[in-house]
């Protein structure tokens, strides 16, 4: 038995008869008050109700009664004007509308519905059956939603309020949450086309992901090209809903750039317009093709090598000196790796800017190194530069850090050393034969 509508009878029950008896509590008493009633009782010959010691007012149930079937009806229509007459409260009209339309698609949306217990994945598990696994669950979603769509319009209609539903996600991977942030974050009355526009790309690039094959054979020219046209044909799709200014926000809930970026800049604290600007550069660099799919997923595509150069002078020409070189602080790992330690040994922020200056200044090494010139094995002392702090700097970080954040510091100092490669033996060289 399933104890769905049952549950979902006594809650509405119960609701309506909350709403009912705080109306009766306010509700003046039948033919003009309780005098009249009880004048007119007395006239009849009627027992009236007996009188309470100290008490002359006599009680609701005395003087009006209530028939539950007044006000429930399968006429949801008739039902909702029935509960707003006895001024029962709108929102729990609408609990009430809801659970009732709830429980008439219930029967239709059950099929379709499915618990994580009853799906069962083969231990052996190949790609290709995987995939069509996924495709077959994302159908079951597909008409599920079909069925949801349904119950909304007729929500709608009775009620005049929109229900939210979940993006339908497609058969392939992806960042949801951050998908599903980016359409709540859009104005309330553009979720559901803004949703249904990414419902629909999402279904054409997982089928460009299948048809291209790109986990055995990668994302080739072809792929790229079929790639931009669907996210060109997105972009179209969201401009008839959004302002530029609503696109632009959305595309930076949606990017993983963006959200790179509000991780790297958070010590810098930029201007919403700083923000913006900085997006738009690093996004032309990272996300040229129209999506949310970085150069760094093409493992073949050959990136503009001037890409950054034009992303460093545009950089320069946006931001002051001053705000360029706390940007570049920020964003370097030495000073996130002491920012973590700040956070977690409450270090003050001008003990990390310190210790940061300090790693900044660069060292040299010389060290010992053999080479190999004509044959032989040859001794040599070199030079090179290194970002691993010298023993005199490393004593001074410790005074600065504490010795509990120092060892934690050193483990995230990389060891840039080059490792020790062996002498190389000679091969002695037979004499020629005359």
């Amino acid at each position: 038995m399933n104890p769905r509508p049952a549950l979902a009878g006594l809650a509405v029950s119960g609701t309506v008869l909350a709403a009912v008896v705080a109306w009766m509590a306010t509700r003046p008493p039948a033919n003009g008050g309780a005098g009249a009633g009880t004048e007119s009782a007395a006239v009849a010959g009627a027992p009236g109700p007996k009188p309470v010691a100290g008490d002359r007012k006599p009680s609701v149930a005395a003087t009006w009664s209530f028939d539950w079937t007044q006000v429930a009806t399968n006429d949801l229509r008739h039902y909702i004007r029935n509960l707003r007459g006895v001024k029962c409260p709108e929102q729990t009209v609408r609990d009430i509308i809801i659970a009732e339309v709830d429980h008439e698609f219930a029967p239709r949306e059950a099929p379709f519905k499915v618990s994580g217990d009853a799906v069962l994945i083969p231990e052996n598990e190949t790609s290709a059956q995987r995939r069509a696994r996924k495709k077959a669950d994302y159908q079951r979603r597909r008409n599920l939603r079909l069925v949801e769509k349904e119950k909304a319009a007729v929500i709608r209609d009775l009620l005049g309020i929109d229900i939210p539903l979940e993006p339908l996600r497609g058969w392939h991977n992806r960042n949801y949450e951050r998908m599903e942030s980016a359409i709540n974050g859009v104005p309330a009355g553009k979720r559901e086309r803004v949703r249904e526009t990414m419902e629909a790309y999402w279904e054409l690039s997982d089928t460009l992901n299948d048809e291209r094959d790109v986990p055995s054979n990668g994302r080739d020219g072809e792929f790229i090209e079929r790639y931009k046209e669907n996210n060109e044909r997105r972009r179209l799709g969201l401009s008839q809903v959004l302002t530029p200014d609503e696109l632009e926000l959305f595309d930076m809930r949606a990017s993983s750039v963006a959200d790179r970026l509000r991780t790297q800049l958070g010590e810098m604290q930029p201007s919403e317009a700083e923000f913006r600007e900085i997006y738009r550069l690093r996004r032309d660099v990272e996300e040229p093709f129209g999506g949310t799919m970085t150069v760094s997923d093409v493992s073949n595509y050959q990136q503009d090598p001037e890409a950054e150069n034009r992303y460093r002078q545009r950089l320069e020409a946006t931001l002051s000196p001053e705000r360029l070189a706390q940007m570049d602080q920020v964003q370097s790992e030495g000073y996130q790796n002491l920012a973590r330690l700040r956070d977690r040994f409450d270090l003050p922020a001008e003990t990390v800017d310190k210790a940061y200056e300090l790693l900044r200044q660069g060292t040299t090494v010389t060290e010992p190194a053999e080479t190999i010139e004509n044959g032989q094995v040859v001794q040599r002392v070199v030079t090179r530069s290194t970002g691993r702090p010298t023993e005199e700097q490393l004593n001074q970080l410790r005074a600065m850090l504490g010795d509990r954040a120092f060892m934690v510091f050193q483990a995230m100092v990389p060891d840039d050393r080059p490792p020790v490669q062996a002498a190389v033996p000679l091969q002695r060289v037979p004499p020629a034969r005359p």
